[in-house]
């Protein structure tokens, strides 16, 4: 599929990248006229097909745990309304037989440093009756809380698909400052976040990547049970493996300590969904590795 024609859809395929077993797949997008390229990852067990979508071109925060920081190309441009719902029907039209579908701005791009644009696309796509998808989730780092209220007044929040996530990291405020800066604290976040669960009724997830040394211990686990339990039908948690990053500093939480944490939580009553990743280092497309390796794809052209 590399250097397509668009088929009619604002951009084109510069590059497709697909694992050995097909699970994974990676295209890098460019809009003609346009500035910077975008990239757009799926993945697939056979019964389930989850879609995740950019939101930018790069990404202009520097969270740790991301590729983008590492990039020689971080950050170009926010994508418009179309090009993100035509990531979505681009990836359809790839796996037209997948049944369960979730589509998710989780890609690269803080999602609410483009919030109009999020709004109008996630109409597009949720009214598209070509397009029938289980669940709609976004993924913030809470840069700016109040636009969490106000996405439940939207089609995304009125729809019973839309889901918030929210990039939790550590209950530790100089833990959350340090790895990803320049955003707002949990406790400026909390109220809209919660205000969201609670309008909507779907609880906000808080994602956790277990990192080594950083926050697996059990007292985070502790800690973290603490503040899910305050409001168990406004909170969930999720559990995530770190996935490695070319260049990156920090490393995944051992097997050992993973389990342990998971453990912790049911103990303390936690209702806690694990997430492992779908990794493959010929690809990198999973979450924080979109960015990875693009500039070396796109020069090797």
């Amino acid at each position: 599929m590399e250097g397509s024609e668009n088929n009619g859809r604002v951009f084109q395929i510069v590059s497709t990248e697909s694992s050995r077993d097909s699970r994974i797949s990676k295209h890098i997008l460019e809009t003609p006229g346009k500035r910077g390229t975008f990239e757009l990852g799926t993945f697939t067990d056979g019964e389930s097909f989850d879609i995740c979508v950019s939101t930018m071109a790069g990404c202009p925060l520097k969270c740790q745990f991301c590729a983008i920081p590492y990039s020689e190309i971080p950050y170009e441009r926010r994508l418009d309304a179309n090009e993100m719902y035509e990531q979505v029907v681009l990836a359809f039209q790839d796996n037209g037989d997948a049944k369960d579908i979730v589509v998710g701005f989780m890609g690269n791009g803080e999602p609410f440093l483009n919030f109009d644009a999020i709004v109008d696309a996630s109409a597009k796509i949720l009214t598209d009756p070509n397009l029938p998808i289980r669940a709609l989730n976004i993924s913030t780092t809470g840069i700016r809380p109040q636009k969490i209220s106000e996405l439940a007044d939207t089609e995304f929040g009125r729809s019973g698909k839309g889901k918030v996530q929210f990039s939790l990291l550590s209950l530790d405020p100089a833990v959350r400052e340090e790895y990803i800066p320049n955003v707002k604290s949990l406790q400026e976040c909390l109220p809209h976040l919660d205000q969201y669960a609670a309008k909507t009724g779907q609880a906000v997830k808080y994602n956790v990547m277990l990192v080594d040394g950083l926050n697996d211990s059990l007292e985070h686990a502790e800690a973290l049970a603490e503040f899910i339990m305050a409001a168990p039908q406004l909170r969930r948690i999720k559990i995530s493996t770190f996935n490695p990053i070319p260049g990156g500093k920090i490393n995944p939480s051992s097997e050992g300590n993973f389990e342990a944490f998971i453990k912790c939580l049911r103990q303390k009553g936690v209702d806690v969904k694990v997430f492992r990743g779908d990794t493959d280092e010929s690809v990198l497309a999973s979450c924080g590795q979109m960015r990875a390796r693009v500039h070396q794809t796109l020069t090797s052209k």
